[in-house]
């Protein structure tokens, strides 16, 4: 047999076939969603943005007094709990009680926290705080709160730092005038003691680019980074920086990061004597420097991971801080150290002396320095290094971030869709039923000599039972009362197949059966002995469903005397014949029949009085007597069967009629059963001439190719 690939009209097929179910799933599926959606409790969201600006230049003179911030600590200080209690503050109703008030600020800050995303923008200097919460005003106040907070933090912290910058600038301007007075007294009884003679000029040269020019420099940047530490330690948990330094001097790998880091800023450093910042060899150093203190911060943030909370990111970040400006002040120590040393041409006692007079040079430039800066700060000139400005304030959102309600009901309609259409195809899948003529021509290799459409049945209420029962067997017999329908017209084409077979092989005697009850092999029969008949074939229909009878109910007949009165000898054949004057004359009183042409052709043999052995009388010499006679006088004989497998009385017929012709409601029965009747009518010698297929509603069960096979089959 041919094989079938299954084409996009197949799953058109399918999807129109398995409508409902698609449907069903879908909707389920949509109003699920809908009611999930309408459940969830609405969320918004607003953001304001502010502009955090940092120096451009962190090597300035005044970030030598104030360490620079980085962008993205900034980021952490805005989320970090202390602001967020201060945030609490100002929205929140608190108890009165201290104890219950700190504990409800610190509950509502952690809550603050799971709501509150402070991101910074790529490559810019912008970062935008956004709040979540059920009410839209909440949400922007939030934000917009956050954002205010955070700025009076920064004016704050800088009020804070100059403070701290010129109670260190009064103490170190006390030290060093006695320093001044000390070296001053010193290198006055070194000339008076020592006779220190005058360095000859070039020693002197040497000894300045040794000294002055490199020394100044570096001990201004000591002094800054002796300010900044100053800073910090007003800020700096020192129990924790403690606890987290004698960890981490446990650790030799840390301590080699450390010896590595001091070495790296040296050799810059030295560097810098005879080189600008933007050397290649002083940026290789820096980045060799940078990637330095990423590893020893990773190890800071493994080692405070374990010993504190999330909550202590601020001051950790501090201890990172106070660790790399103590190392650089060292690197610093070591580097002044050095330029002492390369001047060894010179005595011990010159070395003293201008040792004594650069340390009162730079004393005294020194105390000048912190002088102005004291002017500087107490006259408000000194800017704070970072300028915290607020672009955009947070405004009430309009709608919800969540449910987003049309994408929720798209994705449901899609999900919805594609459930049910795999439902279908499963369905369809598990379906063991025949639904196409491809399909029994694979699974039986029969000919299809007939489509048959579904018949409906249109039911007047109005009219009464009666009334309904008389349509409902119109539609039946629809050869006589729709000789222009569809149905009427595939019974015609069925009628030219059978023939058409009956001459080829000579046979006259059709047996109609079907798999099981209810296929609809008794409304076919009938239709098409009216078709024989009107083709001017002397037809006779035999009632052989002698369990079950219908025939004599399609006609509106008595069913005796009949079939089994015949086969008992209790009347002849010729006596218990109907004609189409007894289906006038019966209950449905049929009138329109006499307007069918040739109808008088028509002859029917009902099913008689119930007898107890059907099968044994359908088997006996009177039926094969019966069928001789029969076929002496008519053209065509189509004997109504009862279903093949509840019961042996199609089988038993089977070698006496000339073919059999098997009646499959399509979509109904499974195509094992369909092929175990199939086997017992062959065992039986049966000569199966096809199949018909009954009730098919479109090409949804049959495919496009349906009709097109049923009018090319007899050309």
């Amino acid at each position: 047999m041919n094989q079938y690939d299954i084409t996009l009209a197949d799953y058109w097929r399918i999807i129109r076939k398995r409508k409902w179910i698609i449907g069903i799933i879908f909707c389920i599926v949509f109003v699920s969603t809908v009611v999930f959606t309408s459940m969830q409790i609405p969320r918004y969201e607003a953001s304001a943005k502010i502009r955090i600006e940092l120096p451009l230049d962190n090597k300035s003179e005044l970030a030598l007094w104030y360490e620079a911030p980085n962008l993205s600590a900034e980021v952490q200080v805005i989320k970090s709990l202390p602001v967020l209690e201060k945030v609490v503050e100002k929205l929140e109703k608190l108890p009165v009680d201290e104890e219950a008030r700190k504990k409800a600020i610190y509950e509502y800050a952690l809550q603050y926290q799971d709501k509150v995303e402070v991101k910074q923008q790529e490559d810019t200097d912008i970062v935008t705080i956004t709040a979540a919460d059920t009410i839209p005003k909440k949400a922007a106040q939030m934000a917009n709160t956050i954002a205010e907070v955070f700025l009076e933090e920064g004016v704050q912290g800088r009020r804070r730092r100059e403070t701290i910058v010129l109670q260190y600038i009064n103490k170190q301007l006390e030290k060093l005038k006695e320093k001044i007075e000390q070296d001053q007294s010193a290198l006055q009884t070194l000339e008076q003691e020592e006779r220190i003679f005058i360095v000859a000029p070039e020693n002197k040269t040497v000894l300045d680019r040794m000294t002055l020019q490199r020394a100044t420099t570096f001990e201004s940047e000591m002094l800054g980074i002796q300010i900044a530490i100053e800073e910090l330690k007003s800020t700096l948990n020192a129990a924790r920086e403690n606890t987290i330094v004698k960890r981490l001097s446990e650790n030799f790998i840390f301590v080699g990061l450390r010896r590595s880091l001091m070495e790296l800023e040296f050799e810059n450093y030295l560097l810098l004597i005879d080189y600008t910042e933007k050397h290649p060899l002083v940026l290789q150093k820096r980045e060799e420097i940078i990637t330095a203190k990423d590893k020893m911060i990773a190890m800071i943030r493994d080692i405070s991971a374990l010993l504190f909370d999330d909550t202590m990111e601020q001051e950790i970040s501090l201890v990172f801080d106070h660790m790399f400006l103590k190392t650089k002040l060292e690197v610093l120590y070591r580097i002044v150290n050095k330029s002492y040393a390369d001047s060894g041409s010179l005595s011990a006692n010159q070395l003293k002396y201008f040792e004594l007079k650069r340390a009162i040079d730079s004393s005294i430039a020194t105390h000048e320095r912190f002088l102005k800066k004291e002017e500087e700060i107490k006259l408000s000139v000194v800017k704070d290094i970072t300028t915290i400005i607020l672009v955009s304030p947070a405004r009430p959102p309009a709608d919800p971030i969540k449910p987003q309600k049309r994408l929720n009901y798209l994705i449901g309609c899609i999900i919805g869709l594609l459930l049910g259409m795999l439902t279908g195809f499963m369905a369809e899948n598990a379906d063991m039923s025949i639904g196409t003529i491809e399909e029994v021509e694979k699974n039986l290799d029969l000919l299809i000599l007939g489509i048959i459409p579904r018949i409906k049945v249109k039911k007047d209420a109005q009219n009464g039972k009666k009334q309904v029962k008389v349509t409902m067997h119109q539609a039946q017999l629809i050869s006589i009362f729709s000789p222009l329908a569809h149905a009427t017209e595939s019974f015609k084409a069925l009628r030219i197949h059978l023939l058409q077979l009956m001459k080829k092989t000579n046979k006259r005697i059709i047996l109609f059966t079907s798999s099981i009850q209810e296929e609809g092999k008794s409304t076919i029969i009938a239709n098409l002995a009216v078709s024989m008949a009107q083709l001017g074939k002397k037809t006779v229909l035999i009632g052989a469903n002698l369990r079950r009878p219908t025939l004599y109910k399609l006609f509106g007949i008595s069913k005796t005397p009949g079939l089994t009165d015949i086969l008992i000898g209790k009347v002849s054949w010729e006596d218990a014949m109907k004609t189409p004057t007894d289906i006038v004359m019966g209950e449905l009183a049929i009138d329109k029949l006499l307007q069918t042409p040739w109808i008088h052709n028509l002859s029917i043999i009902t099913s008689g009085d119930k007898v107890s052995n059907p099968s044994e009388m359908l088997g006996s010499t009177q039926m094969d007597i019966l069928f001789a006679n029969l076929r002496k006088n008519f053209d065509v004989i189509l004997v109504d069967c009862s279903p093949t497998l509840p019961v042996p009385d199609a089988i038993t017929l089977g070698n006496k009629v000339d073919g059999v012709v098997l009646v499959y409601r399509v979509g109904r029965t499974g195509k094992d059963v369909l092929k175990r009747t199939q086997v017992q009518l062959t065992n039986v010698d049966a000569h199966i001439c096809g199949v018909v297929l009954n009730d098919v509603k479109t090409e949804v069960q049959l495919g496009p190719s349906a009709y097109y096979y049923q009018y090319q089959y007899g050309s």
